[in-house]
């Protein structure tokens, strides 16, 4: 058989993918011969710490916040500040801001007379279609331009909230009571809190950038919008003081409350009750946390540098000592102290911690009020001390205070009105694919991999027989490793499920190359490690540490290759990654960030991410055909099938001349191996 000059690296490639054992020698298996297959068997059992994951990401999160401090100087805090905002609107998948559409607010039924104030329902739109179904509290005796208050519902709803708003409003304060995320008029777009299903374990909206959360921050800057727009039915001057409005929430109105304060300037002033705490800690919160708390760290931030895009407003944050929800709140509290400070307005922040659990009582209620009659209502006329004001029954009744019977036939889809379509790329030139490659790259160092671009440690341990693959000092996978000793040999790295029986159905079934075989179990395959009950929430804790399940594995695929490369039996130059199903996406991306791995093997592999394959924002650049491509010009090789997605990728390799180094076969590697391997004796007679 003739080889051209440009075919024959990806048939050496694929000889090498073959993962054959034996060439007349014994090959080492897990420490023993290969044909010692009880080794095989035993390091199937090998004990791995349960709460191993959990465990790791725990300290990743202690770490993360360890590593945060705040400035030292205002001007380093200056310097950072516009940074950190577009960093933040990135992280809301507010990026650029949605253009601010008409309101159409209007009224719903008849005003209700509630004791000082008067109740209005009011409904307008964040942005077309988008309903915000609000409670309007306005004084009787108001005298423009008033202060202002939004009140955000935590884990129940805007309907068991009336006693703030009803009580700022009798005291001369104009008063919006907003819905959270799930509650009426909205449709999709995920739980803000108290609404967990259709859109709990929502994990493409990793990959989409998507953040309730920043759903929730949008309609909470048209709240904004509209107290601005509202008149002084006497005078027709403006109803509302621009200087002067303020916000409020509790548990996840708290998280709320912080969010919208980091992102509007408009707001003066916010009182954060019950609902923040550390990274650190973070994980006997999220069974019962809102996803409004949470958020994806693209850029390895803390709490308290993102709250303290609030600075120099004033923010009063509240905690229970008993509540057993937000456990670790002091660092994210003494950064916003320290920030404060360094700034000139110490006073402008205070942290007051209450005897109780979580729960709104009528102690963090007057620390809410005094904070506002401090800071917006002193010196305006017709303003008095806030006070509970008694909550009447008609503000109990559901027919009273409900905006929509029924949900609008026209409401917009949330989820999909805040996620962008994914870009379309050209490359018909190299140039092309220099752009292409060079920004793509750059969104992957910066957010979808950042993690994957910073150092860390890994080897790969025998111990009895028995290996181990160490990432980043404490995470250990279950491994077998087959190679021969005495000579650099090219290796294959394969991500499964069941390492020591791919490595023993591997060895039997190839035993003419010359190559090394490394198996692993990456992140999240062992159920005792990934409990299915745990999973939602080491996955958002993943989140807050900067990964997704995919990025832990990708880290687990560059700790293998980084392990491997420092090994005297390893060629550093010859080694390739070979996953299939879910498990190609990890062995790809690896691929993608370590240059030193020679090529690919992609079984079965999706060519769109999903949930079981999210990487944070990535369909907001590209999809998996498009990251494949990056590979260029080292080879690819799809088996099993293939999806028709990668004909992107095949047609890019064809237009750079290389299309002998992105192939397709239906067979599994092992065959292909064998008959390349023929094909490559045959032509070197």
């Amino acid at each position: 058989m003739e080889t051209t000059g440009r075919l024959k690296p990806i048939l050496t490639s694929l000889v090498l993918a073959g993962l054959a054992l034996g060439c007349g020698s014994r090959f080492a298996v897990q420490g023993r011969a290969a044909d010692d297959t009880p080794a095989m068997a035993e390091a199937q059992q090998q004990p791995i710490d349960p709460d191993n994951l959990a465990s790791y990401l725990e300290s990743r999160a202690a770490r993360l916040t360890a590593s945060v401090r705040p400035p030292a100087r205002a001007a380093d805090w200056q310097q950072q500040r516009a940074a950190r905002y577009r960093q933040y609107l990135a992280i809301l998948g507010l990026d650029p801001p949605p253009d601010k559409t008409p309101l159409n607010a209007r009224f719903v039924g008849e005003p209700l007379d509630v004791g000082r104030s008067v109740f209005r329902r009011v409904v307008f739109e964040s942005r077309p279609k988008n309903y915000v179904a609000a409670h309007l509290y306005l004084p009787k005796d108001v005298q423009a331009p008033a202060p202002a208050v939004i009140n955000v519902p935590g884990h129940g709803n805007r309907d068991g909230y009336h006693q703030h708003p009803l009580s700022c409003a009798a005291a001369g304060y104009v008063a919006l009571n907003l819905p959270a995320l799930g509650e009426e008029g909205k449709t999709g777009g995920g739980m803000g809190c108290g609404h967990k299903q259709p859109y709990y374990d929502k994990y493409n909206w990793y990959n989409t950038g998507y953040n309730p959360a920043g759903a929730e921050v949008w309609d909470t800057m048209r709240a904004v919008d509209y107290l601005l727009s509202l008149r002084d039915e006497r005078t027709g001057k403006p109803l509302v003081d621009p200087e002067r409005i303020g916000i409020t929430g509790r548990s996840g109105g708290a998280a709320r409350t912080l969010w919208a304060m980091a992102a509007d300037p408009r707001l003066a002033a916010g009182v954060a009750g019950e609902g923040f705490t550390a990274i650190a800690g973070y994980r006997g919160s999220l069974p019962n946390t809102c996803d409004v708390h949470i958020f994806y760290n693209y850029y390895g931030s803390g709490y308290g540098e993102l709250y303290g895009l609030a600075a120099p407003r004033r923010l009063l944050v509240q905690h229970g000592t008993t509540d057993r929800l937000y456990l670790n709140p002091e660092p994210v509290a003494d950064y916003l102290k320290s920030l404060y400070a360094t700034l000139g307005q110490a006073e402008s922040f205070d942290y007051q911690v209450f005897e109780q659990g979580h729960a709104d009582t009528p102690a963090l209620r007057q620390s809410e009020y005094a904070w506002f009659d401090r800071w917006l209502g002193k010196d305006r006329p017709g303003v008095k001390p806030i006070v509970d004001e008694p909550v009447p029954e008609s503000l109990k009744q559901r027919a009273n205070v409900r905006c929509f019977p029924t949900p609008p036939d026209d409401a917009v889809n949330i989820e999909q009105q805040f996620t962008p379509a994914t870009p379309t790329h050209t490359v018909k030139n190299e140039a092309d694919f220099a752009r292409f490659k060079e920004e793509l790259t750059e969104r992957f160092r910066t957010e979808v991999l950042r993690t994957a671009y910073l150092p860390f440690a890994a080897e790969l341990i025998e111990d009895s027989g028995r290996w181990t693959l160490v990432v980043d000092g404490e995470l250990r996978h279950r491994a077998a490793f087959v190679f021969q000793p005495g000579a650099r040999r090219k290796t294959v790295i394969l991500l499964a499920h069941a390492a020591a029986d791919e490595a023993q159905n591997l060895a039997a079934e190839l035993q003419s190359a010359e190559v090394n075989l490394l198996v692993i179990e990456p992140s999240g395959v062992d159920p005792a490690m990934f409990p299915p009950k745990q999973r939602p929430h080491l996955l958002r804790l993943a989140a807050l540490v900067g990964e997704t399940l995919t990025s832990l594995r990708v880290r687990d695929a560059l700790g293998a290759v980084r392990a491997l490369a420092a090994r005297d039996t390893v060629d550093p130059h010859g080694i390739y990654l070979w996953g299939r199903g879910e498990l190609a996406i990890p062995a790809l991306y690896a691929a993608v960030v370590d240059t030193r791995v020679a090529g690919v093997f992609l079984e079965n592999a999706p060519d769109h991410h999903e949930s079981e394959t999210a990487l944070f924002r990535i369909l907001r650049y590209a999809d998996v055909p498009q990251a494949a491509a990056l590979l260029f010009p080292r080879p690819i090789v799809f088996t099993g099938t293939s999806a028709r997605g990668f004909a992107w990728t095949r047609e890019v390799y064809r237009t750079l001349g290389q299309i002998d180094r992105c192939v397709s076969s239906t067979d599994s590697p092992a065959k292909r191996v064998t008959v390349e391997a023929s094909s490559r004796s045959d032509a070197g007679r």
